[in-house]
């Protein structure tokens, strides 16, 4: 999850420095930046500054709860994506580039939990998680990445604000798996000739069309016959998953680092609407559940899942926090894992579902649906009127199916807010070649990857089900609208992203 960052305006600032020959100035604040379990507790320090090189050293602690990692079952991990905007005195927040050398990151004090620090080919950002296999807690200290400001254009003696972000994300790891359940799901995938499902067994072009043993929907709904290309994201290889949806608070931290134009067409006023909370007081966007004008206190809100997202609004994060999109193939897999269909099964993989009827610790760090067994928000008739903080349904000693797991421990795959994936429904859909994001937006405030879904969605659709809709949508395979483009703005959208090379 997003670490809670103060305003520019009421702020002291994370980080401020300046380097030349003959001199290196720090000057920095301290607080506690936290969202949901996920804590950096040092402001970054930046240190050994190297300017032959044109690097620098950014230092901070990290830690969260619940971590894992196994090598039975679902072998796979969770981690956080750590990345990092810097400014120029008041100029935009900018993505730094950092080192893609994993000999340039070093952790001094892992507290008993061996860490591996693994950076990516566009520089934009590093995933941290367990070496090995273990349960519990994580807190690594001094935790080193290594900025390549030269790359960024930066001069040695400028003046640079620097912020960190990390969000809590799901390894995914490579391997075959099915799409489709052998139920009866609206327009769901199978395997043409029958209704068995359809099985994706590497990256490779896949033939779509009413061919015994091509990929087919039911219906013939929300399909073209032709392929899907080698470069489409298929989930046989591996990624990570956000292991939530987008918080208020994190979409808040992501408006206070754009300018005003962007800010101008990343948002609209929903405050109090469907439990949306976002206000902007005093130039600062933040949370304000109780309503008194004071951003992100206790009962605000911020980890309730984030709605009232466009397509572009969540394209536009996962671009600037150096992301992607998912496809709906990728959300299939991320649900069910490796394992044999069940038909008709949700995303904790079976088809038992236990509807919210209520909330305890209303906006709170704790908020929870009642009753205590409830797994799944849907149906507005009967339950919650909008999405609820994200993880609720995890208690001590749950199970996958009563914490609403997916396979690889990613949360509210089915119900809360609907997933905006990749359709593999048309040709715009088809284009799309797993580009991760590179830290900026257009001056519109816009995701810049142009083989990217554009702001109209064409391309993308819906997956998932939300907590408006009735129980049969929240099925992993349900394809009723994953072809639908919409554009606009609406109470049960959501987002939430993927990355992977």
């Amino acid at each position: 999850m997003f670490l809670k960052s103060t305003s520019l305006q009421s702020q002291k600032y994370l980080q401020l420095w300046k380097v030349n020959i003959f001199l290196f100035a720090l000057i920095f604040s301290f607080s506690l930046i936290k969202a949901n379990n996920i804590q950096i507790t040092q402001q970054p320090l930046l240190l050994n500054p190297n300017t032959e090189e044109n690097t620098v050293s950014i230092k901070f602690n990290l830690s969260w709860e619940n971590s894992w990692r196994v090598s039975v079952g679902p072998s796979n991990w969770d981690g956080a994506w750590v990345f990092v905007k810097y400014k120029i005195s008041e100029g935009d927040w900018q993505q730094a580039t950092l080192s893609t050398d994993p000999s340039d990151y070093s952790i001094e004090n892992g507290n008993g939990v061996a860490a591996t620090i693994q950076p990516i080919s566009t520089g934009k950002g590093v995933f941290i998680y367990r070496s090995e296999n273990g349960f519990g807690n994580n807190n690594w200290e001094g935790i080193q990445l290594q900025w390549y400001y030269g790359a960024d254009s930066v001069p040695d003696n400028a003046e640079v604000i620097v912020q960190c972000f990390a969000i809590e994300m799901c390894y995914v790891p490579e391997g075959a798996f099915y799409v489709g359940s052998g139920g009866d799901e609206s327009d769901h995938f199978k395997t043409f000739g029958s209704n068995n499902p359809y099985q994706i067994s590497s990256e490779n072009e896949i033939n779509v069309g009413q061919t015994n043993g091509y990929l087919w929907s039911n219906n013939n709904f929300f399909i073209e016959t032709s392929t899907i290309p080698v470069a489409f994201p298929k989930g046989f290889a591996a990624f990570w998953c956000m292991k939530y949806e987008i918080t208020q608070e994190q979409y808040a931290d992501f408006l206070n680092t754009l300018t005003d134009t962007q800010k101008s067409n990343r948002y609209y006023d929903y405050f109090n609407q469907y439990r949306h909370y976002i206000k902007l007081v005093n130039g600062v966007y933040g949370c304000d559940g109780n309503n008194n004008n004071i951003l992100n206190e206790a009962d605000d809100g911020q980890n309730i899942a984030c709605n009232f997202l466009s397509w572009a609004d969540g394209t536009a994060y996962a671009d600037w926090s150096g992301m992607r999109p998912m496809t709906e193939l990728e959300f299939e897999k991320a649900c069910r894992g490796t394992v044999a269909p069940v038909a008709n099964e949700y995303a904790w993989g079976n088809t038992e579902l236990v509807e919210e009827t209520g909330i305890a610790n209303e906006r709170t760090a704790t908020e929870q649906t009642t009753p205590d067994n409830a797994n799944c928000v849907f149906d507005y008739y009967t339950g919650v009127q909008g999405p609820v903080r994200v993880g609720n349904f995890a208690r001590t000693n749950s199970t996958r199916q009563s914490a609403g797991a997916s396979y690889y421990g990613i949360m509210e795959l089915s119900g809360n807010l609907s997933e905006r994936p990749v359709t593999v429904s048309n040709a715009a859909g088809r284009s799309f070649t797993g580009l991760l994001g590179d830290g900026a937006l257009d001056a519109s405030g816009n995701a810049n990857e142009t083989s990217w879904p554009g702001v109209n969605a064409v391309g993308s659709g819906f997956r998932g089900g939300d907590w408006l809709y009735v129980a049969e949508s929240l099925r992993i395979s349900d394809r009723q609208s994953a072809g639908t483009a919409a554009s606009d703005r609406s109470y049960f959208y959501g987002f939430r992203c993927v990355a992977g090379e």
